[in-house]
């Protein structure tokens, strides 16, 4: 009996994770607004907000332009086995415009450079921590 039963908690339960949507959270203040692709979140967000983005890979094409404030769940393997690493497939861009703004707790898959291809007018960035 407690068989059965445990084969039933298993079969309702474990879907629900598999399931589960990575949604990444931007605030402003008192708003909050719920999006699924971070080049849309980056490119749509305001100076000021903050960007949470949960364990789980997602891609970033567009540059950092703005002073956002960005936190991803972590990317130790032994400190994020619940929620799994916030991984960023691509390099990072953060260009003129993005002074003020802070990254922590993503693994990037490729660099992160400050500036855009060698364009000396996009390296003006000042107080940006990572």
């Amino acid at each position: 009996m407690k068989t059965v039963l445990v084969s039933i908690i298993l079969i309702i339960f474990i879907p629900v994770k598999i399931l589960a949507q990575k949604l990444i959270t931007v605030q402003n203040g008192s708003s909050v607004n719920f999006y699924t692709n971070l080049d849309t979140v980056l490119t749509t967000c305001q100076s000021g907000d903050t960007i949470y983005i949960p364990g789980g890979i997602f891609t970033l094409t567009v540059p950092i332009n703005r002073t956002i404030h960005i936190f991803g769940v972590g990317h130790d393997q032994d400190s994020t086995s619940a929620t799994g690493q916030t991984i960023i497939s691509g390099s990072a861009s953060i260009v003129a415009g993005a002074d003020n703004g802070s990254i922590s707790g993503l693994y990037f898959t490729g660099n992160i450079n400050f500036g855009l291809n060698g364009d000396l007018n996009s390296t003006n960035i000042n107080n940006f921590t990572l």
